[in-house]
């Protein structure tokens, strides 16, 4: 689901019970295995013949890769394994590669160069197929060429850099701002990815939408565009950035854009360090001091895997991802979209593998961790140095914000139900030690730079280390301490 979501190119493998011994409900029998995963999946298969296996495998990771991209999903029965194939034919892998940087016709560069010069205010909407596609350098020429905000999708990774000075953060962030946008270019994004239909659409009915994407099922699905294209966001941002530069982009109009947005993000920078101060020797810790923190501790080029839900944003606020680096030196943000919890910690074990040169951080909320905390025994036994941080308010805070929504006898009573995580107290730590990884439990902000650099010293001596941080906790009913709570051993008969 989360590769289908975030357009990831994987195959996926599953084994099966024998063919001669399907249709009798046997042990670990699925009927119709191959057909579960259809809805996310670029094509799936059940391999027919021994002698298939390696034409079989040659389409899937060909057809995993072709646009939009995302997994495929193969099923071998057992007993194919158990034939014997006298000679099989392994093609080489630059015969299965697939060009997907599809150029955007020439009709659509100029509809777009035309709109976004002419709004009065411009926003560069960036999606999640920046993650596959690096296209932060000419999103961020065109924002500087024509006065543009540049904003990003939510429950994605950081996919521009956050210290661009025409960088406006998450959309819907500002509400206000999203009024007086009048040009939407949505480059590879969805539109909009959202827990809940809103009451109102977030762009106006008279703002002009440009839309280009490789993900045909998502161009124009929700919002009527005015130029839309199937094609690559980086040949097509690159196209239109050549195209406004042979414009004339002298004039009192654009001046004046560049002007305003200027003061727009330095006023909102501005705001986001004020709060910091305001929020600095907060007890429980505030997650704008922790953040903060961690990014003065990590490296320069870390890789930080993030799946902290009610506090995703706070990585494009808080955390450095350098515009004056190149991207191979910046640091990198590995998030999903897909909304599964428990992802964090695996891919975090999964980033480091694949990046022993770089520090990686994970940072997981306490309802996340205990999802994927399996995956701390793999980093011990792998030795996997990373820095696992978990954002601890003691509840699933996520589940609380939803049930808000509806303002009905939970919110009136203060009783969440399924929210509390304490009573008994999970010891992340205690956790952490029986998978043999160190960890200490940080309370106190003063003492949270010292746990860092313990962690992070540990991390360069080769071995994982986890701070479980205790945190605030945010939204209405943030001080509600009631669980649903029964006792079995009550009706427990007494012994005689």
């Amino acid at each position: 689901m989360s590769s289908y979501r975030d357009r990831i190119p994987v195959v996926v493998t599953a084994g099966r019970q024998a063919v001669g011994y399907r249709g009798q409900n046997g042990f670990l029998e699925a009927a119709n295995l191959h057909e579960l995963p259809r809805d996310y999946s670029q094509w799936i298969w059940d391999v027919m013949s021994p002698e298939s296996i390696p034409e079989v495998l040659r389409r899937a990771f060909l057809l995993a890769e072709a646009p939009p991209g995302g997994p495929t999903f193969v099923t071998f029965s057992k007993d194919l394994w158990e034939m014997k194939v006298p000679e099989a034919t392994v093609v080489p892998r630059a015969r299965s590669t697939v060009a997907y940087d599809v150029a955007p016709p020439e009709h659509h560069v100029l509809e777009v160069s035309d709109m976004l010069l002419d709004a009065q205010l411009p926003v560069l909407f960036v999606g999640n197929e920046a993650i596959r596609n690096e296209v932060s350098a000419e999103v961020a020429g065109i924002a500087e060429a024509i006065g543009a905000l540049v904003m990003t999708a939510n429950k994605i990774p950081v996919v521009f850099p956050t210290t661009h000075p025409n960088f406006a953060g998450q959309f819907m962030d500002d509400p206000a701002a999203a009024r007086d946008i009048d040009a939407f270019w949505a480059l590879g994004a969805h539109m909009f990815r959202r827990a809940a239909k809103p009451k109102a659409p977030y762009l106006s009915p008279g703002t002009r939408i440009m839309h280009t994407s490789l993900a045909s099922a998502d161009v124009g699905r929700n919002y009527p565009v005015d130029a839309a294209a199937i094609a690559g966001i980086q040949p097509t941002a690159a196209a239109v950035l050549e195209e406004l530069q042979r414009r004339d982009l002298s004039g009192s109009a654009i001046r004046e854009r560049k002007r305003w947005v200027n003061e727009y993000t330095q006023k909102r920078r501005l705001n986001l360090d004020n709060a910091a101060k305001k929020q600095w020797d907060d007890h429980p810790i505030s997650i704008v001091r922790l953040v903060s923190e961690l990014d003065r501790h990590m490296e320069s080029d870390a890789h930080i895997v993030s799946e902290i839900v009610t506090a995703d944003s706070f990585p494009r606020k808080y955390l450095t991802f350098d515009h004056r680096q190149p991207v191979s030196k910046r640091r990198r943000n590995f998030d999903t979209t897909g909304g599964i919890l428990g992802w964090g910690l695996p891919a975090a074990v999964g980033v480091k593998i694949g990046h022993p040169d770089k520090e990686v951080w994970c940072l997981s909320g306490d309802g996340c961790f205990n999802f994927g905390v399996q995956a701390l025994w793999s980093a011990a036994r792998y030795e996997v140095p990373i820095g696992f941080v978990v954002f601890n308010n003691g509840q699933y805070q996520a589940n609380r914000l939803n049930m808000n929504r509806y303002q009905g006898r939970m919110v009136e009573t203060g009783k969440y139900i399924g929210v509390q995580l304490g009573h008994p107290d999970i010891k992340h730590v205690s956790l952490a030690n029986a998978y043999g990884i160190e960890g200490e439990r940080v309370e106190d902000p003063g003492k949270l730079a010292a746990a860092l650099k313990r962690c992070k010293r540990a991390m360069q001596d080769g071995r994982p280390y986890l701070l479980d941080v205790l945190i605030e906790r945010r939204f209405e009913g943030k001080d509600s301490d009631w669980y649903d709570f029964f006792s079995v051993a009550k009706n427990q008969p007494r012994a005689t």
